[in-house]
């Protein structure tokens, strides 16, 4: 179940335009990060697209 609430998570901070990359750990606070690959995080992150991914990520 961790890998969807991570993509959820993903879905919502990404549906918004104006979201900036910092707000991400604050919305993962309360969240279980699983350590190896997952469809849906996986999933989530195609949906936003690999540029925002990217600049989210670093």
């Amino acid at each position: 179940m961790a890998g969807k609430d991570v993509a959820l998570v993903l879905d919502a901070h990404f549906a918004r335009a104006s979201a900036h990359p910092g707000e991400l750990a604050d919305a993962f606070h309360d969240v279980h990060i699983p350590i190896h690959p997952n469809e849906h995080i996986a999933a989530a992150a195609e949906r936003a697209g690999r540029e925002r991914v990217r600049r989210a990520g670093r």
